[in-house]
């Protein structure tokens, strides 16, 4: 087996880097002078006491200040939600930790992207819940963006992330149809070959059909992700078991991450551990390093495996590991919504959304504002 990296550790932005960003974002704001220009920094000596002008700042920074006073957000729940209620709002306790842990969580999803940005989820090892939490994954990235939000199916092996939606589409819902359309500039005419679910997760399913010749191919995998990257932001990928397959070296040199998922068995932990150790072998370390583990009960009952060594193992290769409860809403095999779930596999599924969006390369970092409050609140609803 192959030597693992040392254990990777993932290095939040901290307060003094987001302070100088904001503050050289005021500086260009900030308009030139072009006598200072000329004779450098004036001095105290030089800038006689009453004649300092008010240096002008963006009024959206001005405007909050002006308020007599501002709404505090109210609670999603608990008795916080019901002091709040009772009095009219007139004693709002606020929010709580957790839920304002949750709109961070939302805010980080909901970043401005610099582009397009591709996840796979990928295991070598089959049953593990992949598609289930490709489609689990997608829902909350979909419903905190608000844009397009895709999960493909790139198995070639009769793929079924379509049974984890409630319409599959049809004959012409599939990769085959959009990898041969000739004029796929229009969103149109792509959504015609396309669902989506109650989330605003949009689907594009494999070739399932079990008369069907066609398989899927690095050629049309390039094909198809031409098309989408014109229309959408952000594009999961359930990758098939086949790690060792020209398919999958073609997505590995896509994506902007991964996402390994391992059940909480032996032969899961297994499997993805081959998956970290195939890739970390032929050159895709440098994708380890934006690449997150997925360890997902797919049974009811305590865990098959030791949690927390199997979690160190794990960290030789990633960042950061997340644990997802077991769910029969997701151990059916059937469509997903993010609704259905239980509330602690909503929290473990919101904490996992934004690991992965946190590898995203994002234009612009947001800071906790109340509107991302409002969204998680309308998330759980």
């Amino acid at each position: 087996m192959t030597t693992p990296p040392e254990p990777l550790r993932h290095q939040p932005r901290s307060d003094d880097e987001s302070r100088s960003c904001t503050t050289d974002v005021r500086a260009q704001h900030s308009p030139a002078d072009p006598a200072a220009d000329a004779h450098g920094p004036a001095t105290d000596a030089e800038d006689p006491a009453g004649d300092a002008q008010p240096v002008p700042h963006p009024p959206y920074e001005d405007g909050p200040m002006f308020l007599a006073a501002r709404r505090r957000s109210r609670a999603a729940h608990g008795w916080r939600k019901l002091i709040a209620t009772v009095t009219g709002g007139r004693v709002n306790p606020g929010p709580s930790a957790e839920q304002r842990r949750a709109a961070e969580l939302v805010g980080r999803i909901r970043a401005s992207l610099d582009g397009v940005h591709k996840v796979a989820f990928v295991s070598a090892k089959g049953g593990v819940g992949k598609s289930t939490m490709t489609v689990a994954v997608g829902n909350v990235v979909a419903r905190a963006r608000g844009d397009r939000v895709i999960a493909v199916d790139v198995d070639p092996d009769l793929g079924d992330l379509s049974a984890r939606f409630s319409e599959r589409g049809g004959p012409h819902a599939n990769i085959q149809q959009v990898a041969s359309l000739q004029d796929g500039d229009r969103y149109s005419t792509v959504r015609l070959h396309t669902v989506i679910n109650n989330d605003r997760l949009e689907l594009l399913g494999a070739q399932n059909d079990p008369k069907s010749t066609y398989t899927l191919g690095p050629e049309d995998y390039a094909a198809t992700m031409r098309i989408l990257d014109r229309h959408c932001n952000v594009i999961l990928l359930d990758c098939g078991t086949s790690i060792t397959d020209p398919l999958f070296t073609a997505i590995a040199g896509d994506v902007s991450g991964l996402v390994v998922v391992a059940s909480q068995d032996v032969r899961g932990v297994e499997g993805a551990l081959a998956t970290l150790n195939w890739l970390y072998a032929h050159g895709f370390d440098g994708l380890l390093t934006r690449s997150v583990v997925a360890l997902n009960a797919t049974r009811d009952g305590p865990p098959l495996v030791d949690l927390k060594v199997v979690e160190n193992e794990f960290a030789k290769f990633v960042s950061e590991v997340f644990r997802v409860p077991y769910d029969p809403h997701l151990a059916d095999g059937l469509a997903v919504e993010f609704s259905a779930l239980k509330p602690r596999t909503r929290k473990a599924v919101l904490e996992l959304a934004a690991g992965v969006a946190q590898h995203f390369s994002t234009s612009h970092i947001r800071p906790y504002h109340d509107d991302d409050l409002g969204a998680w609140m309308d998330m759980i609803r």
